[in-house]
């Protein structure tokens, strides 16, 4: 099995600049595009951490050849194309009977049916798997949009690596506790 990681095509925010004015008790929209900034910084955060999209987007994945393929973001919504070139040049796309969408320990795997063989490819071409990822507006667990909500504020508030003037520590933050069980574990 071949483990892809899925490009995002956009992110849309999953805060709006009215919930980080709140977060950071800020009243006048002078700092809006700063808090907005610490938004989508969070946010990329929080799913890098646990590999899951907090936002419905597009995304592809690049594979090289034909096989069982993990695709490593969630939640995946659809498997919206897998198109390929043919040994002629000819872009096509495979139809959607000819592949199996199944999930895994809360990943996507996509593997070609036992009747099909993957069709003869061009050489040095890829095969294009094209998907709607991420969690529909609204739908988004409540405690890692408190993450992001966290890291907004901390990052408003300390717009410093380093705290001058007392002893230098880490800030602590509860992040880390609201996003780990949602983590994605892999198994190989």
């Amino acid at each position: 099995m071949t483990d892809l990681h899925p490009r995002d095509l956009s992110m849309p925010l999953l805060l709006t600049v009215e919930e980080c004015r709140r977060q950071c008790r800020v009243d006048s929209p002078e700092e809006d595009a700063e808090l907005l900034g610490y938004a989508a910084a969070a946010q990329a955060w929080v799913e890098t951490f646990t590999g899951r999209r907090l936002t419905g987007r597009p995304a592809i994945a690049i594979a090289p050849e034909w096989g069982a393929w993990r695709l490593m973001a969630a939640p995946v919504v659809s498997i919206d194309s897998i198109d390929y070139e043919d040994s002629d040049g000819a872009v096509r796309t495979l139809p959607a009977d000819d592949y199996l969408v199944r999930d895994c320990l809360g990943l996507t795997v996509i593997r070609l049916r036992t009747t099909i063989v993957g069709p003869v490819l061009r050489p040095e071409s890829q095969i294009t798997i094209a998907m709607t990822v991420g969690h529909a507006e609204g739908a988004c667990p409540p405690d890692l949009k408190h993450a992001c909500l966290l890291m907004v504020g901390n990052s408003y508030r300390n717009r410093d690596a380093v705290v001058t003037g007392t002893i230098a520590t880490e800030l602590p933050l509860a992040v880390e506790s609201l996003c780990i069980r949602h983590r994605l574990t892999v198994l190989p």
